[in-house]
């Protein structure tokens, strides 16, 4: 199912959080924190200025980006979670 976000929104698919230390130590579901790392699915088109100027959001499909704690809204589409950020919860772009 194609998904098209909203104006000012982001659709990301979370990125695995880490499940062993650098050591090799595994550890416990339960000390797992929730990742703020996801890759970008489908951006939605750019908020517009009063004077009817359409700004771009500065991300691309298939970017990795860092995003606030807490944000976004979880969906599930073809019973995949994912999740629906708001433009101005993205503070970085993470380059390879």
């Amino acid at each position: 199912m194609d998904y098209k976000p909203g104006v000012g929104k982001v659709l990301v698919r979370l990125v695995d959080a880490e499940k062993t230390t650098a050591g090799g130590l595994i550890i416990a579901q339960t000390a797992v924190e929730q990742t703020n790392q996801a890759t970008v699915i489908a951006v939605g088109k750019g908020k517009t200025s009063d004077a009817g100027v359409v700004f771009d959001i500065p991300v691309n499909v298939n970017d990795l980006v860092m995003f606030s704690k807490g944000a976004g809204v979880v969906i599930a589409i073809d019973g995949e979670e994912m999740l629906v950020l708001r433009e101005e919860d993205i503070f970085a772009v993470l380059e390879e």
